[in-house]
């Protein structure tokens, strides 16, 4: 799925894509650009039984980067 957001006078700003694995589980948010590139994006990873264990950041290149 994807939500665009929009600056004031109209123009595209960005938008999020949501991916998600056969169970409806979160996998990845993807962070992109107003030109469609990957700004940042966050891995989900589950245990077994389905819980959300990690959630970790990466920048375009796939790189794990620390919150803030």
């Amino acid at each position: 799925t994807r939500e665009v957001y929009y600056r004031a006078d109209g123009s595209e700003q960005g938008c999020f894509d949501f991916e998600y694995d056969e169970n409806g589980s979160k996998t990845r948010d993807i962070i992109r650009n107003f030109d469609g590139s990957v700004r940042w994006y966050y891995d989900f990873e589950y245990d077994e039984n389905g819980k959300l264990i990690r959630k970790v950041k990466r920048d375009k290149d796939g790189v794990e980067i620390e919150e803030e």
